[in-house]
């Protein structure tokens, strides 16, 4: 049996509103009924491995397996478009997979002029003139995969000549997209294009902070913050900035939305508003769950009972985490004995590599797989990994900080 997570991709970041099981042999069929329109993701917790297909305000039932790691046996009923956008990607993965074999064979093993090298050219010419399935009378589709193929490459510029006709690529998909920008979850992934090719022109370490304000305002002022793109474009950039640590300008595009006098968007609400609780010392501690916690009967922070309770918020990934971790243990093993427990919360999104690592740690863990997604890291705003949040036995917040040796002062 497998948990399957599903999310709605059109917000600036995906969210998570329902959750399913498999059977044993890792089949399902799963129905969804929800005025929705945008890309759905089926996703395995903790598994780089995703579902997407497209549902237009319809309707949606799935039939499929969760085999050998990858999803099988998929169709789609109720929405044709959602069974063509799936069945479309399938050929266009199977194609690329095709595309890079037979390079690679050519240009390792192959003389330019020898007969299998002319048949590897054929092969890839056949390939690359496949006609493709008529996406006319699927708009949404064709837009789509035609934005994806678009910033293929954007990732990484080679030269600044590059990374600036990168840049007004991105600028024109952004201001002059349709509604399907928003509905296809490309938006926030485009921006992020967007901030990286201008750091990328940044001479010096110390110019790229100035590189992206710069451009960034640039955009939101050629989009119009009193426009539901441009209020889209804010959001995404403020996220992207806290996702960077570039306070100042975190700071700086915030100032600007809440500086709006006409209707703001649900989306840039979302994101003016947080955080919901500010880790602030002195304050209650909200209480969160963590079922099926590794190393844990109890399930939930207010049931840990302890004079003491450390929230550690850390990742397998992350190298400041692994740092830590040996002057965590130690601690841990000092201060046990005055009544501490320690709660990891993991922000892995792979299961094995977390599952691996948390089997070495003496206290409890848990990871939902959704990384910076995940409800309690949102519900405590946590901005980086380690955060380290001491609270008493009657819940409130004693101290916060990014080492453990800091908080030991705080233990009588």
């Amino acid at each position: 049996m497998q948990k399957i997570n599903v999310k709605l991709s059109n917000e600036i970041k995906p969210v998570v509103f329902t959750s399913f099981t498999t059977d044993k042999e890792g089949a399902f069929k799963h129905v969804i009924e929800k005025d929705y329109t945008g890309v759905i993701v089926f996703e395995v917790p903790g598994i780089n491995v995703g579902l997407n297909t497209f549902v237009d305000n319809t309707d949606l039932v799935v039939t499929a397996s969760f085999v050998d790691q990858k999803f099988q046996e998929v169709k789609f009923s109720k929405s044709s478009i959602s069974q063509v956008f799936y069945d479309y990607s399938q050929s266009m993965i199977t194609q690329k997979e095709q595309l890079a074999t037979l390079q690679f064979l050519k240009d390792s093993y192959y003389n330019e002029k020898s007969s299998f090298s002319s048949s590897i050219d054929a092969e890839i010419k056949r390939l690359n003139s496949i006609k493709k399935v008529d996406l006319n009378p699927y708009p949404f589709v064709d837009f789509y995969f035609n934005t994806l193929n678009t910033i293929s490459g954007f990732e990484e510029p080679t030269s600044i000549a590059e990374a600036k006709a990168n840049m007004q690529t991105l600028s024109s998909i952004l201001l002059n997209s349709p509604i399907y920008l928003e509905q296809s979850g490309l938006l926030s992934r485009i921006v992020n294009l967007y901030i990286k090719n201008t750091a990328f022109q940044a001479d010096i370490q110390e110019r790229i902070e100035p590189e992206v304000k710069s451009y960034s305002l640039e955009l939101i002022e050629k989009a119009d913050l009193q426009t539901f793109r441009g209020q889209n474009i804010l959001s995404s950039l403020i996220e992207w900035f806290k996702a960077y640590n570039l306070a100042e300008l975190q700071t700086l595009f915030t100032e600007k939305g809440n500086a709006l006098t006409c209707t703001i968007n649900d989306q840039l609400k979302k994101t003016l508003n947080k955080p919901v609780v500010k880790l602030e010392v002195g304050k209650v501690a909200p209480n969160f769950t963590f079922p099926n916690a590794k190393d844990s009967k109890n399930n939930s922070l207010y049931s840990v009972k302890a004079k003491y309770r450390i929230v550690m918020f850390w990742a397998s990934w992350c190298p400041h985490c692994v740092n830590e971790m040996g002057s965590v243990k130690q601690f841990y093993s000092d201060y046990k004995s005055k009544d501490l427990e320690i709660i990891g919360i993991s922000l892995d999104d792979n299961q094995n590599e977390f599952e691996r690592y948390a089997s070495g740690l003496p206290w409890k863990n848990y990871s939902d797989f959704l990384r910076w997604e995940g409800p309690i890291v949102n519900q405590y705003d946590i901005q980086a990994t380690p955060t380290f949040v001491l609270i008493d036995q009657n819940n409130v917040i004693i101290a916060k900080d990014s080492e453990i040796k800091s908080i030991a002062q705080y233990i009588k």
